[in-house]
């Protein structure tokens, strides 16, 4: 029988429908998105991170001097220099030449035993001895340690300068401007006030180490990186000779024992450490000398290069060219 039209026509209506609900693809489902989950911690710093001070302060300073009136010079320099070997935690070289004691050194900002940064207090040296203007035409960065705490680039230029200069002469200026050592030569250069002594000019006299006895608050000093001016001898001659600089360090008589004496001095190790020598009978300090004539300390605290495992005799940080006694005079106490 012969469907009426209308109905023909709504069959197949339904049957197209049908067959493209069968071929028609599926909507694609997107994967679900990532889960991030929060950090549950910090990351971890480095085991000995310092503490982040970035922030623009003044610079240390030195708390003022309070000694009782008419303490003796002596006095006052022996004790500015062992108040800064004990603000540095008082590492020491012992009597055999040996490093004995290493705290925190020169560039650090690790703070110091009495809280000051380690890099602030050597530019404290160089600022509060009137040294430091003497080198900015050597160190273009030394400019940036009359306000190093302005930035962050006066921060970095002027710890640059600290790795970079020698700051021994400084840190002896410091202590003679902190004692109030009147007529004392302040330089960056030892030979300076070196010089000062062997012209009988200021508080220090020149004299041989290996023959006069030593006392609280000389100095004994050594001559670095010169073949030609060795011992007593040859720093009387270039000193009879010439006007010239001369590499050269010296250390303060802070302590003596019946057998040893301790001196301080700075830019030791890259610290203010101390020094122990031993003593002769007639109080004069036994002074070790280079094993070859050959070699010359470039540094204040450089060994031989004949120092290794397999040679220890070498090895002497005591080891130097050991050339003048700087006697406190008796009229400057």
């Amino acid at each position: 029988m012969k469907l009426p039209f209308s109905l023909r026509i709504s069959t197949l209506t339904t049957a197209l429908l049908l067959a493209g609900c069968a071929t028609a693809p599926k909507p694609q489902t997107q994967p679900p998105e990532p889960v991030v989950k929060a950090p549950t911690n910090t990351p971890s710093l480095p085991e000995h991170a310092p503490e982040q001070d970035d922030a623009p302060r003044p610079a240390w300073q030195a708390p003022a001097e309070t000694f009782p009136p008419g303490t003796a010079l002596v006095t006052r320099i022996v004790e500015v220099a062992k108040r800064e070997h004990a603000a540095w935690s008082q590492p020491f070289i012992d009597a055999n030449g040996r490093l004995a004691s290493r705290r925190t050194t020169e560039a650090e900002r690790t703070r110091l035993a009495d809280g000051s940064p380690a890099w602030e207090r050597v530019v404290a040296y160089w600022r509060d001895s009137g040294t430091l203007q003497r080198v900015f035409g050597s160190y273009t960065s030394a400019y940036q340690c009359q306000d190093p705490l302005a930035s962050s680039y006066t921060r970095s230029d002027c710890r640059s300068f600290v790795v970079d200069a020698p700051w021994s002469a400084a840190f002896i200026s410091y202590v003679m401007v902190k004692a109030g050592a009147s007529g004392f030569r302040h330089s960056a250069s030892h030979i300076d006030y070196i010089r000062a002594a062997y012209r009988d000019s200021g508080p220090y006299r020149f004299a041989d180490p290996n023959q006069t006895p030593v006392a609280l608050g000389d100095m004994l000093c050594y001559v670095r990186n010169n073949r030609n001016v060795v011992g007593f001898g040859g720093l009387s001659a270039f000193l009879a000779s010439s006007n010239g600089g001369l590499q050269s360090h010296c250390d303060i008589v802070v302590n003596l024992t019946p057998n040893e004496v301790w001196l301080v001095g700075g830019n030791v190790a890259n610290m203010v450490a101390m020094r122990k020598l031993r003593l002769d009978g007639q109080g004069r300090a036994i002074l070790p000398r280079p094993i070859s004539n050959d070699w010359v300390a470039s540094d204040e605290d450089g060994q031989s290069p004949a120092c290794s495992p397999e040679n220890e005799a070498a090895c002497s940080m005591n080891r130097q060219n050991w050339a003048a006694l700087l006697k406190l005079k008796p009229e400057a106490q």
